[in-house]
């Protein structure tokens, strides 16, 4: 059922679709290419299931910056490299940030319950800490990707500009057992991030968007970057797009983000995305200990091997080392988004169409050319 489907894949289950294999991951070691190279890769990853994508490399001081296709499909308009994007699942790096932030203010500890910051707010919550929803080992049920498609069938039944509240998400996952108890295991959970902007909240007493606002999209100059609260995407974006069922593209861009709200609702673009990795992983954020907090990475999936997650960070093997960022999923929208540990290379990727749109190898060609962006494109 699509409804069904997009919570897992459209709708920020977060975890990656496609694992590099060792011939992509050779490949990408030998491969250096200039502009003229990645606008022609990124020409052939664009069809009738994905209207377009923004490519950015980076190699220290070197960038290059790529976009092919439409972002808007009826109008045929072409898509720019500075439009904006929900970028999905990366919101969960900005607000690990924030309660980083904090941490190093003596605000809250990684060891403090969720009980002891939100009184109530879950079953067992003097059994988890705000360790275990930074690294997503909480064993709380998802409220988004764990099989209730309560949010979905809501927004794609046809009230999409409902305005949840984050009470009412948490409410969903409060329904349902746990999926392990605490630290037993890893599994993706928005529900570990909507507690955390709760927590942030309750602590600063500002908005989660103030605080973001204020702590990060300002100093480190995200010009292009919001926490969205309002279907409505200002500036010139691209619409994300997807395809249910046997019928043409669906465009799914006036979808009320409040449903996933902090494990989800930043709009940005490519610029101020590898902006953001690269002041955070250069100390322009947080003290060098707590970044290194970020990057230290326990393990996900059991076929993910080599891949870990941290405090909002995926640890992901790339061929020419070993990156750090996140994956980006919403409806209608797909952002990869790594750097090296020290911010120095980067490839950001940006798509309008959601994982449930794509085939398999659609999304397969989309992160092998954002790999090879990352290893070889600005040498």
């Amino acid at each position: 059922m699509f409804t069904r489907k997009l919570a897992a894949a459209g709708a920020a289950a977060g975890l990656i679709a496609v694992a590099l294999t060792p011939a992509v991951a050779q490949a990408a070691t030998s491969s250096a290419a200039g502009p003229a190279k990645l606008q022609r890769a990124l020409d052939k990853t664009v069809n009738a299931r994905v209207p377009g994508a923004v490519l950015l490399a980076r190699d220290g001081n070197h960038t290059i910056k790529v976009a092919s296709g439409y972002s808007e499909v009826w109008q045929q308009t072409r898509m720019r490299t500075t439009d904006r994007f929900r970028v999905g699942n990366i919101t969960t790096t900005f607000v690990a940030t924030v309660v980083l932030q904090l941490v190093g203010e003596g605000r809250l500890a990684l060891d403090d319950t969720v009980q002891s910051r939100l009184p109530g707010a879950i079953p067992n919550g003097d059994a988890i800490t705000v360790r275990q929803l930074l690294n997503m080992r909480s064993g709380l049920f998802d409220y988004l990707g764990d099989g209730d498609s309560t949010v979905t069938d809501r927004l794609l039944g046809g009230d999409p500009d409902h305005d949840w509240s984050p009470s009412e998400l948490i409410a969903i996952s409060n329904k349902h057992e746990p999926r392990a108890a605490p630290d037993a295991g890893w599994s993706y959970c928005n529900t570990c991030y909507v507690l955390l902007g709760q927590i942030i909240e309750r602590t600063t007493r500002n908005a989660l968007g103030d605080e973001l606002r204020r702590r990060i999209f300002v100093p480190a100059g995200l010009r292009a970057t919001t926490f969205d609260t309002t279907a409505r995407i200002a500036g010139p974006h691209a619409h994300g797009y997807e395809l249910p069922g046997e019928g043409g593209l669906t465009d799914l861009t006036a979808i009320n983000p409040s449903f996933l709200w902090a494990a989800g609702a930043i709009v940005s673009t490519a610029d101020d995305l590898a902006r953001f990795y690269r002041t955070l992983y250069r100390g322009g954020l947080l003290r060098a200990d707590l970044v290194r907090a970020m990057q230290t990475t326990g393990p996900m999936a059991a076929e993910l091997e080599g891949w870990g997650y941290g405090f909002g960070l995926i640890q992901k093997p790339m061929g020419c080392g070993t990156a750090f960022g996140h994956d980006g999923a919403s409806f209608g929208y797909l952002v990869y988004a790594y750097s090296s540990a020290d911010g120095s290379r980067q490839s950001v990727l940006l798509i309008n169409a959601g994982d449930d749109t794509m085939a398999h190898e659609d999304n397969g060609a989309l992160q092998d050319l954002a790999v090879s962006a990352y290893c070889g494109a600005v040498r």
